[in-house]
This record gives structure tokens, sequence and C-alpha cells, in this order.
């Protein structure tokens, strides 16, 4: 009994040492597998694995980073594959069947020229494009049905010293439309406007030669004609030395094309 009795505290202390040392390499196990790996594999230990206040490791914000990453250039790819605008304006003001004493000029003054007449389908610049010879050209344009009819809003600009801009707001159906927005601008002549402008759908004084509608959603191609338009914040002095609002015959033929 007495070798009995002096071996089992030894054999318990020995059990206590050894379940001891098991904890510390369970617990040196863990914390090297907390510094060196994440779930099915290894990751960067180092200084720049945590952030400066203990937080998420980098590499997961780097993860983060790189799926946002590649969502955002998703994002980019779409967009790529969404049309550009592309015009053709060739826009002029001039006395009209008016008075040349109250519009002005003696003839057409030519205000927007973005693309060139051919026949017989005008060339068009895409939105962002320079023009040779005058400037960078900016288009924007929606063309949406709206029942029977369509809802237009379009915009052509030009820079350059010689510049200038057009913009077309209003109804039409397959006929053409009244009561429509029209806003010839030029660098060198001023701004004329008038809420009174008809569109039909000719091109040289023709009809426009397209087999279908020439207007359709996200396209238009017509011609607009503001035989009252009136110069923004000036006035023309007439022969009896009173004040009259200048006002000219704005007109333009237009293709807009990939608008919204």
């Amino acid at each position: 009994m007495r070798p009995t009795m002096k071996l089992a505290p030894r054999l318990v202390r020995r059990s206590s040492h050894g379940v001891h040392r098991a904890v510390l390499a369970v617990l040196g196990a863990l914390a090297s597998g907390c510094q060196g790996t994440v779930d099915n594999g290894p990751v960067d230990a180092g200084a720049d694995s945590r952030s400066s206040d203990g937080g998420a490791a980098s590499s997961v914000i780097d993860a983060g980073t790189g799926a946002s990453d590649g969502l955002s250039q998703g994002l980019l790819a779409s967009d790529a594959l969404q049309p550009m605008p592309d015009a053709f304006v060739l826009a002029y003001v001039g006395p009209g069947t008016g008075s040349t004493a109250v519009c002005g000029y003696q003839s057409d003054q030519t205000f927007v020229a973005i693309g060139s007449p051919l026949d017989p389908k005008p060339s068009t610049v895409t939105n962002g494009d320079f023009q040779q010879g005058a400037g960078t050209v900016t288009l924007s344009c929606a063309v949406a049905p709206s029942g029977a009819d369509f809802k237009i809003k379009i915009n052509a600009e030009i820079g350059g010293q010689n510049g200038g801009s057009v913009t077309i707001v209003g109804n039409v159906d397959a006929t053409g439309g009244t009561g429509i927005y029209g806003g010839f601008t030029s660098a060198q002549n001023g701004t004329f406007v008038a809420q009174d402008c008809s569109i039909t759908f000719t091109y040289n004084m023709e009809p426009v030669p397209v087999g279908g509608s020439p207007v359709a959603a996200g396209r238009i191609w017509g011609h607009i004609d503001c035989p009252n338009a009136m110069e923004s914040g000036t006035a023309e002095i007439t022969a009896d030395g009173g004040a009259t609002q200048r006002t000219c015959d704005a007109h333009a033929d237009f293709l807009f094309e990939n608008c919204q």
C-alpha cells in the first residue's frame, strides 16, 4: 500500500503539469493562428495587419477595397456601353420676312454650325469631340415618348471664339410641333429666344429623307423656325427715335441621335 500511496500524488502532479503544458501549447497555437491565419489561409501578420487602434486587419480592408474597386470598374464598363449623343446643327438668325430695321441684320447670320449639311444625311459630331477649326462640342438631349407625343429637350453647344449654342424644348408628334421654346446664342452676336417656335420634319427645305418616322425614342431630325425671336437685354432705335425690342427670325436644321 505504501508504494501505491506515494505514487498517486506524483501521478497527479505530473498530470497537472501535463495539462498546464497542453493549455500553454494550445494558447500559443491560438495566438500564432490569430497572427498568421484567417479561416482558410495565411495572411500577412506584419505591422500593417492591424489598424492603429487595434481594429480590423488591413487585409480585410484591402479585400473590401478590392471589391469596391471591382464594382466601380464594372459600373464604368456599363457606362462605357451607353452610346454618346451625336448631333448636327446649322442655326441662323436673320431678318426673315420682317423689317431689317427691327432685326438689325441685313441677312442671315450663322449662330451655330456643328457637323456638315451633307446630302442625303448630314454628318454629325459626337459629344465631347473637337470640331476642327471651331471648338469642343457639348451635347445634351432627351427625346422621350409621352403618349402619342414625344417630349424633347435638346441642347448643342460649340466652344471657341465664334462658338454658340441652340436649345430646343417642347412636345412634338409624328407631324411636328408648335409652341416650342427656342434659344439661339452666338459668342459674337448675343442671344435670341422665342416661346412660339414650330418644328417641321424637313431638311434643306425638303422632307426628311428617312424610312419611317423622323422622331422616335432617343432621336429627332427636323427643322425649327422662330419668326419672332427677340434678343435678350437689347433694344433697337427706330427711325422716329423710339426704342423697340430687336426681333429676328431664328431657324435651324438639326439632327440629334443616341439621346436619352
